[in-house]
């Protein structure tokens, strides 16, 4: 007798994705001592989902320094990477509802699992009966038995992959929502670069990480030279047209490397991840000199207004320090740069850091 062989399609392997990441996070969330709320599955899900790489390298650090993550830690790591404020109340109803969405998944799952049992049993009884049996009509009997179980078995099965194929597309929409959602409420809305929440989120995160894993970290701030004057004598929408330019170069050389944020007003930051003192300078050199390049004119009559200068100051990220202390250090800089005479790009003094007693 030849074996039925299920074909797995596309659309399944999918489900089965998710339904693996879904189990990874309750087994993950169990080892970890970490309560089933809907902020915490948000949290274990996307580590296990691998979404956010960032995410799991503090998470495995933690697991690597610690004997459990916690809630209190869990916590911490939810707030960093999804925030608290801003679009909280958008973000908090999806995660509930990515919540209820996974506990259906579970459930199906586990009723798959008492059917797959069930049917297993059934099998198994058919056999025995069967070598018990010597005539025709008993035989008959026993094979129009196993064909009903197999044919009901078959529409659960098609019932269940219709039902997760279901959850897959539901929990998909609520995470691009989620996304959505997030990625709205980290962002400036003039120059759609990174805002002061996203700088300061960011930059927490990057710090402890740096702590961690010994790997340089450098903090570049920047501000538009004499762009007060700018505004009050060209007005405001060319003074904006100012700030999204400065945004598009930031985000342009930028790239994959680091952070671009508005940190207020003119002022910019970029946090640069790996990277040393050196490099982040000459990353604010070319930033300077690519935005210096660039002639402002009026639209309505062409009329050449001048070139845009900034001014930077430049620090890397000594261990045992605070963030305030960094971020000053690199504002005492670009300060210094200003008053150097502008157009300049000026390293930060190294750190006052008072020895441990």
């Amino acid at each position: 007798m030849n074996a039925v062989r299920t074909q797995v399609r596309p659309s399944q392997r999918a489900q089965d994705t998710s339904q693996e990441w879904a189990k990874q996070a309750l087994q993950l969330m169990s080892e970890q001592g970490v309560s089933p709320t809907p902020r915490n599955y948000q949290l274990w899900y996307t580590y296990a989902s691998g979404d956010a790489p960032l995410l799991n390298r503090m998470i495995d650090n933690c697991i690597a320094h610690t004997k459990k993550v916690g809630d209190e830690l869990s916590e911490r790591l939810y707030l960093k990477f999804f925030g608290d404020t801003g679009a909280h109340a958008l973000v908090q109803e999806t995660g509930q509802l990515m919540h209820a969405e996974l506990d259906k998944v579970i459930a199906r799952l586990h009723s798959a699992e008492s059917d797959t049992t069930r049917f297993g049993n059934v099998l198994m009884e058919y056999g025995d009966d069967i070598a018990d049996l010597a005539d025709g009509d008993g035989v008959k009997a026993l094979v129009s038995g196993l064909a009903r179980e197999t044919k009901e078995m078959e529409t659960k099965t098609r019932s269940l992959e219709s039902e997760l194929k279901k959850s897959s597309e539901e929990i998909k929409k609520l995470k691009a929502n989620l996304d959505a959602a997030r990625a709205e409420s980290m962002t400036d809305e003039l120059t759609g670069i990174g805002n002061r929440k996203q700088f300061d989120c960011v930059l927490k995160m990057t710090t402890e990480d740096a702590t961690m894993s010994h790997q340089p970290l450098s903090l570049v701030f920047g501000d538009v030279d004499h762009f007060k004057k700018f505004n009050d004598t060209w007005g405001h929408k060319l003074g904006d047209h100012v700030l999204k330019l400065v945004a598009q170069q930031m985000k342009l050389l930028a790239g994959e490397r680091g952070t671009p944020t508005r940190y207020g007003g003119e002022e910019f930051a970029i946090i640069l991840p790996g990277t040393p003192l050196p490099d982040a300078l000459a990353f604010a050199e070319s930033l300077r000199i690519a935005v210096s390049k660039k002639q402002m004119k009026t639209k309505a009559t062409g009329v050449a207004l001048g070139h845009i200068t900034m001014s930077f100051g430049v620090t890397q990220y000594a261990v045992g320090e605070s963030m305030d202390a960094f971020v000053e250090r690199a504002d005492s800089a670009l300060y210094a740069a200003k008053a150097a005479g502008r157009n300049k790009v000026t390293p930060a003094d190294p750190p006052q850091i008072r020895a441990a007693s």
